[in-house]
């Protein structure tokens, strides 16, 4: 994000990074540790600054809590930084006591709670940014847990407007290189090893494997592997699930993704 956008276009900003927003002498006081900047800006307080100079109705929220107990109406512009570097994974975000970070879904109702206040309209721009970062890391399981939260919240801004006067675009900026095969049997459970029954279609070493597979990634086998994973995990969240190339992280697939919309001029969106 710009950070110049913060004085002009955006009201409402959610997310985490903190540590991009303020200076290295600075401590969080949330996290303790000291911010990035080289340049000693705090652009947290400039923010603040800029929108009491403007005598604006703002708020800047750092947890959960405040987003949840924010009320929409008395609001116009709210900056919420949850935590001090990437927000987390949703199955890392469930499992603390209390949640601190608000989730997706969350995050897009109440931005979309304030920004329908305007009689003129909005646009608002919803990433559900942890997917690639997983898929990079050949982390399935993380990277479809947040796909389902991503979902989930487009349902959830689609409950919120009319398709009658708000147009939703809904689509991705690049594919990966992960894929999802094997033949296994029907209700055969997703992050599993392959379970078939025809004998054709096991490895050419008798090996069992997993349904889902990466072309690349830190995952990558050195030699080929002639054992079986049965005993493996494959269904623990922190599996890495095999891939055909080893590098360091991932890379992003080259074929055309999808694009849906709803609403007006949604017939425009097409290929």
């Amino acid at each position: 994000m710009n950070y110049k956008s913060l004085w002009s276009l955006d009201k409402v900003v959610f997310g985490g990074g903190r540590k991009k927003f303020t200076p290295n002498n600075f401590t969080d006081e949330v996290s303790k540790r000291k911010g990035e900047r080289i340049d000693g800006r705090n652009l947290i307080q400039e923010w603040k600054n800029k929108m009491e100079s403007q005598k604006a109705r703002y708020s800047y929220i750092s947890n959960r809590e405040e987003l949840n107990n924010l009320n929409s109406n008395e609001y116009d512009h709210v900056l919420g930084l949850f935590n001090y570097d990437h927000m987390d994974y949703e199955v890392d975000r469930i499992r603390k006591n209390p949640i601190i970070e608000p989730s997706l879904i969350e995050m897009t109702e109440k931005a979309i709670q304030i920004l329908r206040k305007n009689p003129n309209g909005y646009f608002l721009f919803v990433e559900g940014g942890k997917i690639d970062l997983a898929h990079h890391d050949n982390n399935a399981r993380r990277a479809l847990d947040d796909y389902v939260v991503f979902d989930e919240a487009i349902g959830k801004a689609l409950d919120m407007v009319s398709t009658q006067d708000t147009l939703v675009v809904v689509s991705a900026d690049h594919s990966h290189v992960f894929t999802i095969g094997g033949y296994a049997v029907r209700g055969n459970p997703l992050f599993s090893v392959v379970n078939t029954t025809e004998k054709d279609k096991l490895s050419a070493y008798n090996t069992t494997f997993t349904a889902l597979a990466y072309a690349n990634g830190p995952s990558g086998l050195t030699e080929i592997r002639t054992y079986n994973i049965s005993n493996e995990q494959t269904q623990d969240v922190n599996y890495k699930q095999e891939s055909t190339i080893k590098l360091d992280s991932e890379t992003h697939g080259g074929e055309e993704v999808a694009i849906y919309a709803s609403g007006p001029m949604a017939y425009l969106f097409d290929g």
